[in-house]
């Protein structure tokens, strides 16, 4: 993978999860695409820590490109809800800021 942030395991072990759950392959798979856009937001903040990452980071990440659809927002946030309801079973989060 290429994920480069202190999300980069997490992010990766996330994707594996959802293929051994039958979703798609890490190739060219959009969850991948999400999971790289998410690292590079946290890597240009300069996020150290999930605790970091609150509903107000989340929202900015979501809303960060003005010409996304409302349907782009939504699966943006169906994906980081479900990492971080990940985080919270591997105890890495203690709450879920979505």
């Amino acid at each position: 993978m290429t994920f480069r942030s202190f999300l980069a395991s997490h992010l990766e072990s996330y994707l594996t999860f959802r293929q051994k759950l039958g979703y798609a392959s890490f190739a060219g798979s959009p969850a991948l695409h999400r999971a790289k856009e998410l690292d590079d937001s946290v890597m240009s903040r300069g996020l150290r820590s999930v605790k970091q990452m609150d509903e107000r980071f989340l929202i900015d990440w979501i809303h960060a490109r003005l010409n996304r659809n409302s349907g782009t927002r939504n699966t943006l946030l169906w994906f980081v809800r479900g990492f971080f309801n990940y985080l919270i079973r591997l105890g890495v989060a203690q709450d879920n800021p979505t």
